[in-house]
């Protein structure tokens, strides 16, 4: 059985993606099994999908929320079965935080452990007119 296509099924989701959204990183539900925090996951996943589909409706095609969520920005994460933390539900905001940014300066050849041991050919490739 699939889940509601009303959004008005989904206020307790939308409170808890609420309270992540006001939070710096985002926050963490537990359940009582890891089969429990999987359901909840595909619900969350359920009023996006939903609150995409009402803001199509909302928006126009030349709006920026159009088709989107604004609750797209957090991540839904469940840990591996057997670990720890397998009965919780993450709910993280994306951030650029974790990556190693580096600018790039002046082109150059990449890294020794980058470039590639398979020969390269390069193609004079031209315009022929018959």
């Amino acid at each position: 059985m699939g889940f509601s296509k009303s959004a008005l099924a989904y206020d307790d989701v939308r409170e808890v993606f609420d309270k992540a959204m006001g939070t710096e990183n985002g926050l963490r539900l537990r359940f009582t099994s890891h089969g429990r925090a999987v359901s909840a996951r595909q619900r969350f996943h359920s009023f996006r999908v939903t609150d995409r589909r009402e803001n199509r409706k909302i928006y126009g095609e030349d709006h920026p929320m159009w088709g989107k969520s604004v609750f797209d920005k957090l991540v839904l994460r469940i840990p591996p079965k057997g670990a720890p933390d397998e009965n919780y539900l993450y709910l993280e905001k994306r951030s650029a935080a974790l990556f190693e940014i580096e600018e790039l300066g002046e082109p150059s050849s990449p890294p020794e452990r980058l470039q590639s041991s398979v020969p390269t050919i390069e193609l004079d490739i031209a315009d022929e007119k018959s």
